[in-house]
């Protein structure tokens, strides 16, 4: 596990965004891969993640994003849930989306809002919106990050409804589909998709751990 490193002017404890990817297929490539192709992989991913989490896009000193990884998850936390820290999350879960789609990694999630607990000094990592984040990405069955309706409520507290990374959006979901807001971009069904993710999902198994593999295929 890697872990940005902590600062100490962040609260333990606080209202937070937070964002759960999860790269798709990731049980199957290490099956199907050598070990190296995928701790090489691995590094790409971090490397993307590192960029986008410390890119200032707000012109503020303090640094408003940590991000957490484990295997095939990517937890990323905004410091608070100020204006600056609501923008910051914003454009790097929308910039981290769009590097990993260019680079042929497939993954989907969810962001939510709400009391985070963050206490890097003892390992603790806890929260309602990371539960939220979580479940929601689970009833995907497309390519891209959804909003859960905590989020939502903070979208138009903080009038970021017309965003060019936030759209709202006719989502593929598992009972069916719903109009849900989007961040960064999404691939749908029967929608055109970089080809180079094209063949990796018609090259991943029919089985696919947690994917709905035939909505993608292209």
């Amino acid at each position: 596990m890697s872990t940005t490193p902590s600062k100490s002017n962040w609260e333990v404890t606080t209202n937070r965004y937070v964002a759960y990817f999860d790269i798709m297929g990731f049980k199957d490539m290490v099956f199907r891969n050598s070990h190296n192709d995928i701790y090489e992989m691995m590094k790409k991913i971090d490397r993307q993640i590192m960029i986008n989490a410390n890119i200032n896009w707000s012109d503020v000193k303090d640094k408003l994003i940590k991000t957490t990884t484990y295997s095939d998850s990517i937890i990323i936390y905004s410091k608070d849930d100020n204006y600056n820290s609501f923008c910051s999350f914003a454009a790097t879960v929308a910039s981290l989306t769009h590097d990993l789609l260019t680079d042929a990694i497939p993954h989907k999630g969810a962001v939510a809002f709400g009391i985070m607990t963050l206490d890097t000094d003892n390992s603790i990592f806890f929260g309602r919106p990371l539960i939220d984040a979580y479940l929601l990405q689970e009833e995907l069955t497309f390519y891209g990050i959804i909003v859960h309706s905590s989020f939502e409520q903070e979208i138009f507290k903080k009038n970021y409804e017309e965003s060019s990374v936030i759209k709202r959006y006719l989502c593929n979901l598992k009972n069916g589909n719903a109009f849900h807001y989007t961040i960064g971009e999404s691939v749908p069904r029967r929608h055109p998709i970089p080809v180079q993710v094209g063949t990796l999902i018609r090259n991943m198994p029919a089985g696919d751990s947690g994917a709905s593999r035939q909505v993608l295929v292209i």
